[in-house]
């Protein structure tokens, strides 16, 4: 059965489905193409090297030592190189740097510099040979734009070069503007600049470029290490410093990218499943009504995945064994359960006088015997149901208070009351579904004040069958699966049982029909025989018929009637008082306390309403009701039928006259209300003369409904007398309101 569920479940998401999963192969596809590309640009920050230009620097290994001639490389080293690069594809310059000082010929400054001596690059031998040497002068030089700027001089001027007490001219050849660190420079050939320093034969660095693949270029550099020992030999990546910076933040940004990437593909597909969530709400809500034991399941469900290592090969690795598995040992575990003997009733102890008063088919001497232990087996009816100054308390909101009623077993009961006055709150606290604030449930021996939530679980399972106004069927579930889920939540499913079980409420023919597929009515019938697979002790219907036309609800109340014969105990929330007069007791509530609690037929509601429009009549005529004037209906004795509505507190006898109360007095105005519009309905719009249509008016204003009573005004434009001019009370629909 689960994996029925589940399939049906995906089945009915297909599409939210279908969204999620492109949303997250849309994701995955763009991550992995980011990824890619800081991967590549990982790739050619550490591994590339340039393709052009010079892409092997040679420098000194002891570059700190304190002698400037330890920290130089000789001459010859540069020599061999320039002797072999032929041969090795290459092409080398060497590089000495001077820190020194220069000035114009015309300025007494003297701006401190950087000189940098070079040989081998000819491009740098082209600018050097561009201005011939002038008498007077020792050599031409380059300067960069920034140092041209500061020493105020432009090509063809003359520059005086110092270090310490070696003074150098030279005439500018040429100003180079490259915006890097060459701008702040001044070139001259690498003797002079050997000259200036004072040290004869040696470069600070070497500069190689090797034509061919990355491949032989490392062979290359590992070939020169080997040959150049006193010297460190690196490759020049193929990027420069900016670049790698800027290559840096574009890997944090593809970084991030791929974060938001995936933090949006995730918020999309927690919407899509808090959406379905949000949807399925009701069905968990219903599944927890039938007594799914959801923390069982899935504890046992995750020790099956998570548990030991040697359950999974002992299942041969297939996930669907391991599912069932699961389930199966969670549906034992119910089954031993509902197997152990619960007690066949309680001690009536719980009362202080030790006197059970709602046992009402057992004697004060065995209310004893069972307080005191002996004999306890006879204290509880089967199916009964006591609650005891029930309480229960929403912060500052007591919904019941103090509410004290019972139930026999086999025993239909219309709970009735406004709205507020804590019907559904007793419902669902008899239903296992909410807990009380203080007081004593017991429903067919079972306390359900005290039980745990897994004892509530079994409770609802197996003791409650549950008819909502609004169905609650599972909508991805057939009508078979529906009244199989109850099953499966309470010991093993039975198709065939599930099958005779819709048969017997008409709808042998809609075992494979969504709920979507059925009517209002046929969905309350498939309510009903889920309810009832179990055969639960207890039937709680919160309004059945609230949302059905006439024939539907028909159908259902037919359904009813023959369950209550069949000794089911119902407990039924109504508004109507034609559906209410055809249980045995009707019980009203008022701010959560009982109201009223009468044991009464439909032909004796049909009385008190006869009788009670005969003494409205007197009073709309100015005279007294007395009692030797009123007829009863039927063949029933008026004055006994006056003793019951006296008892109800819906009439009152002054000597030998009948006063009607409040109450009744609000009961007789609705029913001269609804005989009234019944009749000004049939003169108007069925041309029904008299007497049929005061016999017609006799019938409607019983079954007639306060929703209804308010439809037939409005339909008549709020009719102010009936056809014989006699006045019909307003009603709440009417202009000038209800009276008092």
């Amino acid at each position: 059965m689960f994996w029925r569920i589940l399939r049906r479940l995906l089945f009915a998401h297909r599409a939210r489905l279908t969204l999620v999963l492109l949303a997250l192969g849309a994701g995955a596809a763009v991550t992995a193409a980011l990824l890619n590309l800081e991967t590549d640009a990982e790739h050619r920050l550490t591994t590339e090297f340039r393709s052009f230009g010079a892409n092997i620097i040679i420098t000194p290994r002891n570059t700190t030592a304190p002698a400037l001639s330890a920290a130089t490389l000789d001459e010859s080293v540069y020599e061999r190189l320039a002797a072999q690069q032929e041969a090795e594809r290459s092409r080398s310059s060497a590089l000495l740097y001077v820190i020194a000082e220069a000035r114009a010929p015309a300025s007494p400054e003297w701006v401190p510099l950087v000189i940098a001596g070079h040989k081998g690059d000819p491009l740098i031998a082209a600018e050097f040979a561009t201005l011939e040497s002038s008498p007077g002068y020792g050599t031409n030089c380059i300067s960069g734009t920034k140092v041209a700027a500061q020493l105020g001089v432009r090509a063809g001027d003359p520059l005086l070069l110092r270090n310490r007490a070696v003074e150098q001219t030279c005439r500018i050849s040429s100003v180079i503007r490259s915006g890097g660190q060459e701008d702040n420079q001044i070139f001259v050939p690498l003797d002079t600049a050997q000259r200036l320093a004072s040290l004869p034969q040696r470069v600070s660095l070497i500069l190689a470029g090797y034509y061919g693949a990355p491949e032989a270029l490392q062979k290359h550099i590992a070939d020169l290490a080997q040959r150049i020992p006193e010297a460190d030999v690196r490759g020049i990546r193929q990027f420069t410093e900016a670049e790698a910076k800027l290559y840096t933040k574009i890997r944090s940004l593809l970084l991030a990218t791929v974060a938001l990437i995936l933090l949006l593909t995730g918020l999309c597909v927690l919407a899509a499943m808090a959406g379905v969530a949000m949807e399925r709400e009701r069905d968990v809500g219903t599944m927890k009504a039938l007594g799914g034991p959801w923390g069982s399941l899935l504890a046992r469900l995750a020790a099956v995945f998570g548990g030991s290592g040697a359950a999974w090969p002992a299942w041969g690795g297939d996930w669907r064994r391991c599912g069932n598995r699961a389930f199966d040992l969670a549906r034992e575990d119910s089954l031993r359960r509902s197997s152990a003997t619960a007690p066949d009733c309680v001690s009536c102890s719980h009362r202080p006088d030790g006197a059970c008063r709602h046992c009402r088919r057992i004697s004060p001497a065995e209310a004893g015997r069972c307080s005191s232990g002996r004999d306890s087996s006879r204290c509880f009816v089967s199916g009964q149901v006591i609650v005891d100054s029930l309480v229960k308390q929403y912060g500052a909101l007591r919904a019941l208070d103090g509410l004290t009623v019972s139930i026999n077993g086999g025993e239909w009961i219309a709970l009735m009351g406004p709205s507020g006055s804590g019907k559904t709150t007793l419902i669902n606290i008899l239903g296992g579904l909410d807990a009380p604030t203080s007081g004593y449930v017991l429903v067919d021996g079972v306390e359900v004040s005290r039980l745990s939530e897994a004892e509530l679980d079994r409770y609802r399972a197996e003791k409650v069958g549950f008819v909502f106004q609004q169905f609650h069927l599972v909508p991805y579930l057939t009508a078979l699966e529906n009244v199989m889920l109850a099953q499966y939540f309470h010991s093993v499913t039975d198709e065939r049982q599930a099958a005779e079980a819709l048969c017997r409420v008409g709808l042998g023919d809609r075992l494979a029909h969504l709920p979507a597929q059925l009517s209002g009515g046929e969905q309350q019938r498939v309510a009903i025989a889920r309810a009832l697979i179990n055969e639960p002790k207890l039937i709680l219907a919160d309004e059945p018929t609230g949302n059905l036309d006439e024939a539907n609800e028909e159908i259902i109340m037919r359904i009813f009637r023959q369950l209550h014969r069949a000794g089911h105990a119902i407990l039924m929330v109504t508004h109507d008082p034609a559906i209410a007069r055809q249980a045995d007791r009707r019980i009203e509530l008022a701010h959560g306390r009982l109201a009223q609690d009468t044991a009464t037929s439909t032909d004796d509601e049909v009385r008190f309403d006869h009788l009670l429009e005969q003494i409205w009549i007197c009073g709309e005529e100015g005279t007294s009701t007395r009692v030797d004037l009123i007829r009863a209906r039927g063949e029933s004795d008026p004055a006994r039928t006056l003793g019951r509505l006296v008892d109800l507190r819906l009439v009152e006898m002054r000597s030998s006259e009948v006063q009607l109360t409040d109450r009744g007095s609000r009961r007789a105005r609705d029913v001269v209300r609804r005989h009234r519009l019944a009749e000004r309905l049939f003169r108007d719009t069925f041309s029904i003369e008299d007497p049929e249509a005061h016999n017609q008016a006799c019938k409607f204003e019983h079954i007639i409904s306060p929703e209804l009573d308010q439809r037939i005004c409005t339909f008549l434009g709020h009719p102010k007398t009936c056809p014989h001019g006699n006045p019909i009370p307003p009603g709440d629909c009417c202009p000038n309101g209800k009276n008092p």
